[in-house]
């Protein structure tokens, strides 16, 4: 089975100010060339703590395989919930809430980095949307409404700079709709086209070695992949909630279980994360602005760590695009590279 995608022919600009805000090892071209055997995964990931719900097994075992991890972070992720009780915000009502929630995400994202041991991380710096629907979603200079161009030279500089075999994001409508989620998906499909053809000034377009230090080389990604939910174990955690007294989508009179999460028959890859899982759960609860405060009042602390193996066993994916035959059920994204 082959998912293959088109070279690109069109043209983006491209950004040198996409700073690297985290480094743990070298993974530059020249550090690849050294070491032509490493591997390189990219996420790409609208809101801090999306890395640890989504990929962070991933992330966690990509690394203890001796992979390159590098994670992208399109926003600042001010317009969520302020969980944490020693920090009372209100972000949607309070200017000055929201810069103190992006000071508090930045913290909180430097400790999770850590513990799921990524290689390198860029921060874009965009302004949160919001949930569909919200008032922000109106404002001009929030993240669903940049110019697309922009976003993709900017993730298609760090493409190009660390040559990443796999890329990890988003489907088109985001994984639940989410406008940052569904603008990441965009802009990330743009950026790997981006990767592949000629900046402006017309380097790189014919192939060749551009030999100028402010933009690689082009770079074609191998394996692009979306992150995924499969139906049947949405509907495994929502039945188990529900049996323990919680609100659930399943108390909506209108539910139809066929209608979410992704089918089970269009899952290509299983990433079995139940070694890893305490793990990948201490780098989310370091969000504690958005999951609360650990301990046994907070259910999703406790769900994860007494009944986690078995209702988190893998994180899901689809793949979008590859350049090497796959062959589904996969049990890593890196299979067959």
């Amino acid at each position: 089975m082959f998912v293959r995608g088109k070279a690109s022919t069109r043209v983006f600009p491209f950004f040198s100010a996409t700073h690297e805000t985290h480094v743990n090892r070298d993974s530059s071209p020249a550090a690849r060339a050294d070491h032509p055997d490493t591997l390189t995964l990219l996420a790409v990931h609208a809101h801090s703590d999306d890395e640890c719900s989504g990929t962070g097994g991933l992330l966690i075992q990509s690394a203890a395989a001796g992979r390159t991890t590098i994670l992208i972070t399109c926003t600042n992720g001010e317009m969520g919930e302020a969980k944490d009780p020693r920090h009372p915000l209100k972000p949607r009502e309070n200017l000055e809430d929201r810069k103190r929630l992006i000071e508090l995400r930045k913290q909180e994202q430097a400790k999770a980095v850590k513990i799921l041991d990524i290689t390198h991380v860029y921060n874009l710096d965009y302004r949160d949307s919001g949930m569909a629907g919200w008032e922000q979603n109106n404002d001009p200079g929030v993240f669903m409404n940049a110019d697309l161009d922009e976003v993709a030279g900017r993730i298609a500089e760090v493409i190009r700079w660390h040559r990443p075999d796999v890329v990890v994001t988003y489907n088109e409508n985001g994984g639940y709709g989410h406008p940052d989620h569904i603008m990441t998906h965009q802009a990330t499909l743009a950026a790997l086209e981006a990767a592949e053809g000629p900046t402006r000034d017309g380097r790189g377009d014919g192939g060749e070695r551009d030999g100028g230090d402010d933009v690689p080389d082009p770079w074609r990604v191998k394996k692009l992949y979306y992150t995924a939910w499969s139906r049947s174990d949405m509907l495994r955690l929502w039945r188990t909630l529900k049996f323990l007294g919680r609100k659930t989508p399943m108390d909506n009179p209108d539910f139809d279980e066929n209608k979410v999460g992704t089918p089970d028959d269009a899952i290509t890859t299983r990433l079995d994360i139940r070694r890893d899982l305490r793990r990948k759960r201490r780098a989310l609860f370091t969000y504690r602005s958005q999951m609360g405060v650990r301990g046994f009042k907070t259910h999703w602390w406790w769900i994860m760590g007494l009944a986690g193996r078995w209702l988190f066993p893998y994180e899901s994916f689809v793949c979008a695009r590859s350049d090497v035959e796959i062959h589904p059920p996969e049990p890593d994204p890196f299979a067959g590279l």
